[in-house]
């Protein structure tokens, strides 16, 4: 091989590797990022908007978004907002979707939002919406809503809204709530309704509660429970009346324990008054019940100058 020759091959073989060293070391350019999809329904926009910011951003930030597009629809469209809130695939917001949107429905249409909530299949979503519609109701009409309630099957929540609906209709007319609990037929539900009267009551006229409770509730643990209610609530308007009710009671668990919750609250503002009216007890479990309650009320306030008592 001559000179030429050789020239000629080494000229070759540098193009070829100069070939190869731009194949391995140009890139190929990166390949645009596909955009998402656009929506076709508000439904499958919802569903999409859930899905993609779960990724990314807290599960309730998702969720807020959502239910606010669906609350704004309810104004013009409240039927179709709650068709859409239906189709919400995470439970936490589809619950809360519906109770909003019953509640803005029920404010212009009630008798409409009602018989949505009552075609619900899922029971207890069913019942916790009926229930948020009776409240409402019960703000504007609540003999209305206590009505409604009663016509309703709300399972094991019937009579916890209707006791809930009498004591705030009581805050604002007790006589009126006092007379339609009077007319319960169910003996025992009648003095669980006089007592959520009497509760209501006490927060300005505990002296009326005071003789609910004695006059038209029977001796037994609806009669205690609400006495206990009415001592702790007359106890912060006036501990002295209270003490003297309190007083009165026979002796036996109820005197203790209503000493007890006296006292608790009565030592929390004025401990030398309650310091006073418990040593006027005779020796037993009513005055053992009150010193403890009154050890406790002073670590609460001065936890470092009582903790050797």
């Amino acid at each position: 091989m001559n000179w030429t020759h050789r020239v000629t091959l080494v000229l070759l073989l540098a193009t070829m590797l100069w070939g190869m060293t731009v194949h391995f070391h140009s890139p190929d350019p990166v390949p645009p990022i596909a955009p998402c999809p656009a929506p076709r329904s508000p439904t499958l926009r919802l569903d999409y908007s859930t899905q993609r910011d779960s990724q990314f951003f807290p599960v309730q930030a998702a969720h807020e978004l959502s239910i606010a597009e669906l609350l704004e629809l309810a104004k013009t469209d409240p039927q179709a907002a709650a068709a859409l809130a239906l189709q919400l695939t995470n439970p936490t917001a589809r619950v809360e979707a519906i109770v909003k949107i019953a509640l803005m429905w029920g404010r212009v249409d009630p008798a409409a939002a009602l018989a949505w909530a009552q075609s619900l299949t899922d029971t207890d979503l069913q019942q916790n919406t009926l229930c948020s519609l009776c409240s409402q109701q019960a703000e504007t009409d609540p003999a209305a809503a206590l009505t409604t309630a009663l016509s309703l099957n709300l399972g094991d929540q019937k009579s916890s809204l209707i006791e809930n609906l009498v004591m705030k209709w009581a805050a604002s007319d007790p006589t009126a709530a006092l007379n339609w609990a009077r007319q319960t037929p169910d003996e025992i539900e009648r003095e669980h309704l006089v007592g959520r009267v009497a509760v209501s009551l006490a927060e300005q006229t505990p002296e009326a509660a005071a003789q609910l409770v004695a006059t038209e509730i029977a001796a037994g643990e609806v009669q205690d429970q609400t006495a206990i209610a009415v001592i702790y609530k007359w106890t912060q308007r006036d501990p002295g009346a209270a003490a003297a009710w309190v007083g009165s009671f026979p002796e036996g668990s109820l005197q203790s324990e209503a000493v007890q919750n006296l006292i608790g609250v009565w030592a929390m503002t004025d401990d030398a008054a309650a310091t006073r009216w418990l040593a006027t007890l005779p020796d037993g479990a009513a005055r053992a019940a009150g010193e403890l309650a009154l050890n406790q009320a002073r670590q609460r306030l001065t936890p470092i100058a009582y903790a050797g008592q």
